[in-house]
C-alpha cells in the first residue's frame, strides 16, 4: 500500500510479517469497488481490511493494533484511523453490497437462498436473515429487519 511520507505516523516497531500483503489487499479492494468509490475511500477501507486480517478480534482497538502491527504504524494513530473509518457517515457499506455479491457468487451456476425469520422480543420484532448456501460454508447475504 503506497502511503505518502508524512501522512501516517510510523513507529520504530518493526512490522509483523503480514499474513496478506497490504498492497494486495489494496489492489483487491480497488478492483472490487471499481471506479464508483473515491481513491481515498478505497485506501481507507483497504487499511481497515488489513487491520481486520491481522487482528485477533473485531473491536476498534484490536483492528487498529492489527493495522499497526502489519504496517509498522504507531498503534495510537492506527486505532484513530480505524475509529474514523467506522464512524464516517459518508460510508454506507450497503452501497457496495451489489459488488460484493457479484464477487462472492462469481461464476457459480446456481446458489440456494435460505430465509430465516427469528423472533428476538415478545413484541412483533422479527429479523429476516438471508443466506446464500454454496458448496462449502453458508454466506450471510444481508440481514434485514421487518
Amino acid at each position: 500500500m503506497r502511503i505518502e511520507e508524512g501522512t501516517v505516523q510510523t513507529s520504530r516497531r518493526r512490522p509483523a510479517a503480514a499474513r496478506v500483503a497490504p498492497e494486495r489487499v489494496h489492489e483487491f479492494v480497488a478492483e472490487l469497488l471499481g471506479d464508483d468509490v473515491h481513491a481515498a475511500r478505497v485506501l481507507s477501507f483497504a487499511t481497515g481490511v488489513v487491520g481486520v486480517l491481522h487482528a485477533a478480534a473485531l473491536g476498534v482497538h484490536a483492528i487498529g493494533r492489527g493495522l499497526a502491527d502489519a504496517m509498522g504504524l504507531d498503534p495510537k494513530h492506527a486505532i484513530k484511523q480505524i475509529d474514523r473509518l467506522l464512524s464516517n457517515t459518508g460510508i454506507t457499506v450497503w452501497q457496495w453490497f451489489e459488488q460484493w455479491v457479484l464477487f462472492v457468487v462469481a461464476a457459480r451456476a446456481e446458489i440456494v437462498v435460505a430465509l430465516d425469520w427469528t423472533e428476538f422480543d415478545k413484541d412483533v420484532t422479527h429479523q429476516r436473515h438471508r443466506d446464500a448456501a454454496c458448496r462449502g460454508p453458508c454466506l450471510a447475504v444481508r440481514p434485514a429487519t421487518s
